[in-house]
């Protein structure tokens, strides 16, 4: 009982408690803040897109690369590489994309790269050993394919390398090891076309014309062998013979001409037949043809500095010098060095471009002079600067003795160009026209104020004049012995015009 007054009381108190605690609540509770001012907030930023996968991007890089869009190509590949370091197809797509730039360092860099994670793979050993090859680094492609050489390697590919390494040593001068290596090949694959092929040039080279003739043939013989087989017939076989008939024929260009036409016919896209018929050409002076050719080899390979060069001289040839001096300049950047006889050729366009703008200037005037006075400044400079690079290169060859001449009259020419000819004095002013004077007005004459004819003379009398002359048939006056005669100029053959100068020539090498 006492238990639940004690609890009743407590329950009493708390509820007490509970009303004072709410009484106090009502009396001192203040008026609701406003609500804050609305707050404008930022859009949220879009979801970032889904990530592509890597062989998605591979596959848009290849479309790139087919598309010639190797930058945009190397960009996709940089995004695969950058989430797989070691990807080889990223890697070869970057390095061969280089190649076809011309960008051959950072090409040899890519496909090093690719060897470092695959040692034997094909493409990279071919490609690399190639651009040593157009570099003359003989020594480094022969140390790759070697040692390509000694790792497992499936059969087909051993026999290109060992092709190309047969190659590398003809070009090298080491015939006999060129000779040994294509030989062994010839044991394991009797009918190799490529290999007589090399074979063939390996004895051009060495002037074993029957022998190169003979293999070349053989080369022939196994080709329409495989055409039957659904093998297209090799334009390079058709090709090589041509240089060989070339060479047998003391260089008369029949049989070669023909031969390289059938390369080409075979494969319009045979940069080699191309090259040829435009050497062919250029001896003859027809630029037109070599131009053409030339040109074609260029679209055939953008690499090649060699194609570049030949056009150039083509181009130099038959005056195009603008466009000369732009394929000297691309075959420069892609040889990656400078060469005696672009330097020689870019100074004989400008020395031959400055004597022509000084020679306008001579009758220039005024604005004209001006305009002329920049091109002439220009072109002088130009060519002693690609005398002083020619000089550079401590070239010896047969312009040699004429560039020391060449220099001071390039530097003589660029330091004092030509001053304005004064302008000629005008012509002293005519002579008044005199009045003619008034005439005398007279009354019209009559009869009378006439003269009386006068008296016919006597018959069989003689005039005081002698004996008139017929018409037509006055004597021309005499010419003094001694006097000089002229025939009147006909139309089109005035002194002043000068008859056409010889062609300016440039031949390839």
């Amino acid at each position: 009982m006492r238990t639940k007054t004690l609890l009743s009381g407590r329950l009493f108190a708390l509820l007490a408690c509970g009303a004072l605690l709410s009484s106090a609540c009502v009396t001192t509770r203040a008026k609701p803040p406003p609500p804050p001012p609305p707050v404008s907030e930022a859009p949220l930023p879009p979801p970032p897109p889904p990530e592509v996968p890597l062989a998605q991007r591979l596959v848009k890089a290849k479309d790139l690369f087919d598309a010639h869009k190797y930058d945009d190509a190397r960009a996709q590949c940089a995004k695969v590489l950058d989430k797989d370091p070691k990807n080889l197809d990223a890697l070869r797509l970057t390095a061969f994309s280089y190649d076809l730039q011309g960008n051959l360092d950072q090409a040899i860099a890519g496909y090093k790269q690719v060897l470092e994670i695959y040692p034997i793979d094909e493409g990279a050993l071919l490609n690399l050993g190639a651009l040593y090859r157009r570099r003359e680094q003989y020594d480094a492609a022969i140390a790759l394919y070697t040692h390509a050489l000694r790792q497992k390697l499936p059969a087909e590919e051993a026999v290109k390398l060992r092709n190309n390494l047969g190659v590398i040593y003809r070009l090298d001068k080491k015939y006999d090891l060129a000779e040994a290596t294509l030989r062994k090949v010839l044991e394991r694959t009797p009918g190799n076309v490529d290999t007589y092929k090399n074979m063939a040039l390996l004895f051009y080279d060495e002037n074993r014309l029957p022998l190169a003739e003979e293999f070349s043939i053989e080369a022939q013989n196994l080709a329409k062998k495989q055409a039957k087989k659904g093998v297209a017939e090799d334009s390079g076989i058709w090709n090589n013979l041509g240089l060989i008939h070339f060479k047998m024929d003391g260089g008369k260009p029949a049989r070669a001409m023909a031969d390289f036409h059938q390369a080409a016919t075979l494969n319009p896209n045979d940069e080699a037949a191309q090259m040829n018929i435009g050497a062919i050409a250029m001896r003859y002076r027809d630029y037109d043809t070599a131009q053409k050719s030339f040109a074609k080899a260029t679209e055939l390979k953008p690499n090649d500095p060699a194609a570049f060069e030949e056009y150039a001289f083509a181009l130099s040839g038959a005056h195009e010098d603008k466009e000369a001096l732009a394929a000297f300049k691309t075959a420069t950047q892609l040889y990656g060095h400078d060469k005696c006889e672009i330097a020689w050729q870019e100074a004989r366009i400008h020395k031959f471009t400055g004597t022509n703008i000084a020679n306008a200037m001579a009758t220039a005037q005024g604005k004209a002079f001006q305009d002329a006075l920049g091109h002439y400044t220009t072109e002088w400079k130009a060519d002693l600067a690609a005398l002083q690079r020619y000089q550079a290169m401590t070239c010896h060859d047969e312009a040699t003795k004429q560039v020391e001449s060449d220099l001071k009259t390039a530097q003589y020419m660029a330091a004092n160009p030509p001053a304005p000819m004064a302008p000629p004095p005008p012509p002293p002013p005519l002579p008044p026209v005199p009045k003619a004077p008034p005439a005398k007005t007279s009354a019209p004459a009559t009869a009378a104020s006439l003269p009386a004819p006068k008296a016919a003379a006597a018959k069989g009398a003689v005039s005081d004049h002698g004996s008139p002359a017929k018409r037509g048939t006055a004597a021309p006056p005499a010419i003094k012995s001694g006097a000089k005669t002229s025939k009147p100029a006909s139309p089109g053959t005035a002194d002043d015009v000068a008859p056409s100068g010889g062609t300016k020539t440039a031949e390839a090498k």
